[in-house]
């Protein structure tokens, strides 16, 4: 099935919050000055560019984090189409499509307990790019909880973007997107 690294499964993911993150990427901010903006610590600033990272809003260069087309299109976006881009980078997020799969459909990964998805990563996710060692099952557990966030926020949310009057202002193939609505 493959290989993840926890660099690419969630941790401390707020959807509320990735609006700010990504405007601070854009404007080249420290993660303290992102970290200050959002009333979190320097950590969770951290997690949050991780996670925009694994949605492929962002990515790292040598001067830090840059956006990618993506990130920028999501930020200049209205609301319904940030939905739509949001509900596609979650599902072609690595984590996320190996569960599906895994799974056998979005609805059966959002059936699997919080236990379920645990045990998932600590079999599928290696520690770090450098180790072979797998995930510690504590981190394993927490990072489940922000797995099962996404994958509960593209049900919930599934039935109110408007796929439809959206198709023509997106300019990547959404055939997967669509075929879990």
């Amino acid at each position: 099935m493959g290989v993840l690294y926890t660099i690419q499964v969630p941790s401390k993911c707020r959807f509320d919050l990735l609006q700010v993150t990504l405007e601070h990427i854009r404007e080249g901010k420290t993660q303290r000055k992102l970290a200050k903006a959002i009333k979190q610590g320097r950590r969770h600033a951290h997690f949050m560019c991780q996670n925009c990272c694994i949605l492929g809003f962002a990515v790292r260069s040598d001067s830090g984090l840059v956006l990618t087309d993506k990130g920028r299109r999501f930020l200049d976006s209205g609301d319904r189409m940030k939905g739509l881009i949001l509900a596609q980078s979650i599902l072609e997020s690595p984590v996320v499509s190996m569960l599906i799969k895994h799974a056998g459909s979005l609805e059966e990964a959002a059936r699997m307990s919080q236990d379920d998805i645990t045990e998932f990563l600590v079999e599928n996710t290696l520690a770090s790019t450098r180790k072979t060692a797998p995930i510690e099952a504590v981190t394993a557990r927490r990072r489940a909880s922000s797995v099962k966030r996404w994958i509960e926020w593209l049900v919930n949310n599934a039935p109110t973007i408007p796929v439809n009057s959206a198709l023509d202002e997106i300019d990547e193939p959404i055939d997967d997107l669509l075929a879990y609505y």
